[in-house]
């Protein structure tokens, strides 16, 4: 039961990064168009094989039930996508306080005595160098990069070898301290949250409700043909959409909606900048 639950979860996984590793139109018109011309063709194949008689006893009862579960699924899938971009949200944020903590440590080193204030300067840079070069590429797979955990050891070595008795009086070592802290604790948030995802069991529930939802409009019928298979079609292409997002916002920093290192770019930037002053 274990070797089935690992399987599982591992197979979910990779079928989201396979998933991903196509562009969002494409994936719009192969999942989304895909959705609602399956869901057409079943509605067709029902109406034509089946006797209208029997559609119409089903109606009123499948309508009630068919309510009562449109309900409940729309209240999981509307639950699941304020999870999944309040996690988006909370990751970009996490993300532009790292960028601003860099730039203060780098006006903070300013305030140091050389050669320690070149020291400090040149390791922020760096740090924030292989944070865009490097990490925002190993956090697609949610793993840290070894060079930034160089360079953030280096930070630390820099902070040890400061003279903080020669930088008295222009410079309080326990805010450079706390910025570095603060830096390490920011970056490890970063990092989890490349790491948190739905678990593979609720992505099984918002497939099954998807497929059952749908389902149950294959018992409705509606006089008009053409409108009965419009109506399965669009609700079918909006139920396929939302998961669609679903997917897309589950890791912030996998696949094409995705938060950018625009923040840590806007820092180098302004880092460059002031370090040729």
């Amino acid at each position: 039961m274990e070797n089935f639950k690992s399987a599982f979860c591992y197979n979910t996984l990779m079928l989201r990064e396979l998933l991903l590793e196509f562009s969002t139109p494409l994936l719009v018109m192969l999942i989304v168009g895909g959705s609602a011309l399956l869901a057409i063709v079943s509605t067709y194949l029902v109406r034509k094989f089946i006797d209208e008689r029997i559609h119409q006893a089903n109606n009123e009862v499948a309508g009630f039930i068919f309510a009562a579960v449109g309900v409940i699924y729309g209240v999981l899938i509307a639950f699941m996508v304020l999870v999944v971009w309040e996690e988006f949200q909370t990751a970009r944020v996490i993300v532009e306080q790292e960028a601003n903590l860099a730039v203060n440590i780098f006006r903070l080193g300013q305030a140091l005595p050389e050669p320690d204030s070149g020291l400090v300067q040149e390791t922020i840079i760096e740090y924030t160098q292989q944070v865009i070069q490097s990490e925002w590429h190993t956090m697609e797979t949610g793993q840290a990069s070894e060079s930034v955990d160089a360079a953030l050891e280096k930070l630390w070595t820099v902070h040890r070898q400061i003279d903080f008795d020669k930088a008295k009086g222009t410079f309080h070592p326990e805010h450079l301290f706390k910025l570095l802290n603060e830096l390490g604790n920011t970056r490890r948030l970063r990092l989890l949250e490349s790491r948190t995802e739905i678990p593979p069991l609720m992505y099984s529930l918002l497939i099954s409700g998807a497929v059952v939802t749908i389902g149950f409009t294959l018992f409705l019928r509606a006089p008009n043909l053409r409108a009965h298979l419009l109506m399965a079609g669009m609700f079918a292409g909006l139920v396929a959409f939302v998961l669609l997002l679903i997917v897309e916002l589950d890791n912030p920093f996998l696949g094409e909606i995705r938060v950018q290192p625009t923040a840590f770019q806007q820092a180098l930037e302004l880092l460059t900048d002031l370090r040729g002053k």
